[in-house]
């Protein structure tokens, strides 16, 4: 009798796992995602969980595969790394990447990340900036590197300016603005925006003195970046296209970006 019972319970339990995993749900599949040692708040890997991170990007991508059933294993690798992955297709895809005609089998999305480089300024000072060569004689603190990736025009610029210097530091870079010791900062709009919000929440006392509140200009001179994730399954990069779609007339795409920057 007892035997029998326990025949019936394992039966039983056999069903519910069967219908557990192609009933009500298909079991999620794992994607390897190449991903940059980028600048928060688009990329914040977790130091206690190496398998895990969160970030404007991050949020994104993770929140796309969720509506398709699907989980992001992140490979974080220096952002030269990123594009070799992909290229020998030793990862499913990979983040913050574009189509420069350089690859092979594979698929890149439609953008889900757009990146603006900006020079901010504090209103009260007046400043005129509508073009790369207004930076001559203006004192100003760039982001690591800007003058590589921001092009000849931009180094010309503020190789002619008063005092010109570079940042890995962007908490920093903003503190500077704010405090008025230099006149201008060449920053990500949204790595702007994430830091000041970070610095009234860790420093209330500096925020209050400087007024972090106060009106500031926002000089879009340069060009908008468009990123998107690159694929080695043609299929799931459409998939990905119509996560995104539906992310964005959701609704929640604006809500994780305005939870890093508001």
């Amino acid at each position: 009798m007892k035997s029998n019972i326990l025949t019936i319970c394992l039966f039983v339990s056999l069903i519910n796992i069967y219908l557990s995993s192609h009933v009500y749900g298909k079991e999620k599949k794992v994607l390897k995602i190449a991903v940059g040692l980028a600048i928060p708040p688009l990329v914040i890997p977790d130091e206690k969980n190496s398998n895990s991170g969160s970030g404007i990007e991050y949020d994104t991508v993770q929140e796309i595969f969720k509506l398709k059933n699907m989980e992001i294993l992140p490979v974080y690798v220096p952002f030269g790394r990123v594009r070799a992955l992909l290229k020998n297709h030793e990862v499913d895809g990979a983040m913050t990447v574009m189509d420069d005609g350089d690859y092979k089998g594979v698929y890149f999305s439609d953008s889900h990340l757009d990146v603006l480089n900006v020079v901010v300024t504090l209103r009260k000072n007046k400043l005129k900036i509508s073009k790369i060569s207004d930076l001559t004689k203006r004192t100003i603190v760039g982001f690591q590197d800007a003058k590589v990736y921001l092009g000849k025009e931009y180094a010309s610029a503020v190789a002619k300016s008063k005092d010109y210097t570079e940042l890995s530091d962007q908490y920093r870079q903003v503190k500077l603005l704010y405090s008025n010791r230099v006149e201008s900062i060449v920053i990500s709009e949204k790595i702007f925006l994430y830091y000041r919000k970070m610095i009234k929440t860790k420093e209330p006392e500096f925020a209050n003195k400087y007024v972090l509140d106060q009106d500031i200009d926002v000089h879009r001179i340069f060009k908008t970046l468009n990123y998107t994730v690159g694929f080695t399954n043609q299929k799931i990069r459409n998939q990905f296209n119509n996560g995104l779609k539906q992310l964005k007339s959701s609704g929640q795409h604006t809500q994780i970006i305005d939870k890093y920057t508001k």
